[in-house]
């Protein structure tokens, strides 16, 4: 890679670090290039601070929503986040397809979620923030 200039800002107190950095630059890099990223890294790292703490605000709320599921909502909707289709569930629940499609649209009601794609990525997130509670990289 060439003309790469980047900058990296660590917040000791709220513990985030971010790390910015910019390829093919047009021409030759100056100190015009390094005042700036020195001006813009600080605004995107607050920037990027506020997003990462409303994702953190919407997986809390997620995770409030998920304890309100039914036993069987939870259990249908960790056969989807494992790959299972509505027939497959079917069979392993012992009810009928048709069942199946009303348990997913009464949890996609309840977590807030459109698709079956949105409902895996929100449970897969939430798994992993439990594996690890307070810990975690998120690359924006």
């Amino acid at each position: 890679m060439i003309n790469i200039a980047s900058h990296g800002v660590y917040d000791r107190e709220g513990c985030l670090a971010s790390y910015i950095s910019f390829h093919r630059i047009p021409g030759p890099l100056c100190d015009a290039h390094i005042g700036a990223l020195k001006r813009l890294a600080p605004t995107f790292h607050e920037v990027l601070g506020r997003v990462l703490g409303l994702l953190d605000t919407v997986q809390k709320g997620f995770a409030t929503r998920l304890a309100c599921l039914s036993t069987r909502e939870k259990e249908i909707a960790q056969w989807v986040n494992s790959g299972k289709s509505n027939g497959e569930i079917a069979s392993l629940s012992g009810v009928s397809e048709n069942t199946i499609k009303h348990h997913l649209t009464s949890i996609f009601g309840k977590l807030g979620v459109e698709t079956r794609a949105q409902l895996v990525h929100r449970l897969t997130e939430h798994e992993a923030k439990a594996a690890t509670p307070g810990h975690g990289t998120k690359i924006i």
